[in-house]
């Protein structure tokens, strides 16, 4: 057995390589062709070959049954399913007929029939496809559909799921997973690259026209209302005097004085808490609850005697952001970061996260993660239900976005 990080790495087996080569018998087929023979392999155990390439049903059909019943290879089912079905990914996704064929594979995987067997291999083989549903790389398909505008592809009314499409920070820990090979991944990332840079040009033609009525009128695709996507994109502005970038800057400018980690971990604290009047606002500070807590959370990385240390400060930016946000999908808590929108307001309540991912770029896929674990415990709820969290993935969009190149997504228009 080997987790799904090493699988990306581990070369393909025999068996492995027979599966995938026989999915690419079928890739060109019409979708409907293709799908029948997509199921009939890997729910009946039966292989669809024209007559000219019959003679190798019994390899393909052998490499897969040797995979199932070898608990092993058993194990690492769920990726080698998860490949197969990005080699039909990769192949229709850039059309649209096809692309709602993938739409098609993906719900058909929720409506397997019950259909009784007493050849164990068979039995093993649809316990498998049934039970794919519930892992997170079924899950990442799903979403990753919901991209899609342009086949009908959502399940849901108005919930938090309907929306991913707008929330680019999202693509990274909700669409990837480990098991993916280093190209499957880069195609997630460049629609979040693309995303990026649509939704920053959306933001200046938006505040450009608002502010001066200048040009065509920009329709505004938020969840925030005019005035307050105009006051988050002013906010967040990269360009604004004393703003986010300015402090980070000369935050960063500081380091080359500071000498131990306790050093640092004292201009930290004092670096976060100019970002957020819950923390140094109108409670004097040693009464103050969140900077009791905020302050207990760095003490928690034990090194204040070490000299200044790069591991030692991604460490602490990712200890902080667990506080914040949430900690694991296990342990999870959005108490907190609810707690802090609600009594802070939301500008500043992303912007002393932003603070974190403008000092420490290298820290934003966990900054990610973290909403990430939020998406998930609240996929499915309804947007009025959950409107605290909706405002806050909006401000983050903005934020995110207005900063890409700084806060280490390397492209960007810049000129607010």
């Amino acid at each position: 057995m080997c987790d799904s990080t090493n699988f990306a790495y581990l070369p393909d087996t025999p068996d492995e390589t027979l599966v995938y080569e026989y999915i690419n018998t079928i890739v060109d087929k019409n979708p409907g062709s293709a799908l029948k023979a997509f199921f009939s392999y890997f729910y009946e155990g039966t292989v669809l070959l024209d007559e000219e390439n019959r003679h190798l049903s019994k390899n393909y059909r052998d490499a897969l049954k040797r995979i199932i019943s070898n608990p092993k290879s058993l194990s690492n089912f769920p990726f080698i399913l998860n490949r197969s079905i990005h080699i039909l990914w990769n192949r229709w996704s850039h059309q649209l007929p096809k692309r709602k064929a993938l739409f098609h594979l993906t719900n058909r995987f929720r409506h397997l029939p019950e259909t009784p067997s007493r050849n164990e291999f068979i039995i093993t083989l649809r316990s498998e496809m049934r039970a794919f549903v519930s892992k997170p790389q079924y899950k990442a398909l799903q979403r990753r559909i919901r991209l899609w505008d342009d086949i009908g592809a959502h399940e849901y009314n108005n919930t938090l799921g309907d929306r991913i499409k707008h929330y680019h920070f999202l693509y990274r820990p909700t669409m990837l997973t480990n098991d993916l090979l280093p190209e499957d991944r880069e195609n997630v990332l460049a629609q979040h690259r693309r995303e990026v840079y649509k939704f920053e040009k959306f933001l200046h033609a938006f505040l450009k026209h608002y502010s001066t009525s200048d040009g065509e009128p920009v329709v505004n695709t938020t969840n925030l209302c005019n005035s307050v996507l105009a006051e988050s994109i002013q906010h967040f502005a990269p360009k604004r005097p004393g703003g986010y970038k300015n402090e980070s800057d000369d935050f960063r400018a500081q380091q080359d004085s500071l000498k131990t980690m306790g050093d640092f971990k004292q201009e930290f604290f004092s670096y976060l808490i100019k970002a957020a009047s819950i923390i140094d606002g109108h409670e004097s500070l040693p009464n103050n609850h969140w900077a009791k807590r905020l302050r207990e959370c760095i003490d928690s990385v034990k090194c204040d005697h070490m000299g200044y240390n790069q591991a030692m400060i991604t460490l602490i930016c990712k200890r902080v952001l667990d506080f914040l946000i949430a900690d694991s999908l296990q342990q999870s808590d959005s108490g907190t970061f609810q707690e802090l929108t609600e009594k802070e307001g939301y500008l500043k309540a992303i912007g002393l996260l932003i603070k974190i991912s403008l000092f420490r770029k290298a820290i934003t896929p966990w900054l990610e993660n973290r909403f990430g674990i939020l998406y998930e415990l609240y996929e499915t709820e309804e947007v009025p239900e959950i409107e605290w969290l909706v405002q806050a993935f909006e401000h983050l969009n903005v934020a995110l976005a207005l900063n890409a190149e700084d806060v280490g997504y390397y492209y960007t228009q810049s000129s607010v």
